[in-house]
C-alpha cells in the first residue's frame, strides 16, 4: 500500500466508478450551504467554483 505522503498516491485511483457513486450518493454532508447542499458532495470531491 501507498504511503499517504507520496504525491503519486494521491494520483492512483483505487475505487472503482462504483463503489465512488455509491459513497457519493448515500453520503450527504449537511454542513453545506446554498447552493452546495444540493450536490452530492463528499471529502476527496474537488469543487472550484468561478465568479464574476
Amino acid at each position: 500500500m501507498p504511503d499517504a505522503d507520496d504525491p503519486r498516491a494521491w494520483i492512483h485511483g483505487d475505487e472503482s466508478a462504483k463503489t465512488m457513486l455509491a459513497s457519493v450518493l448515500t453520503d450527504r454532508s449537511f454542513l453545506l450551504l446554498p447552493p452546495l447542499h444540493r450536490l452530492p458532495l463528499r471529502v476527496g470531491n474537488v469543487v472550484e467554483i468561478a465568479g464574476p
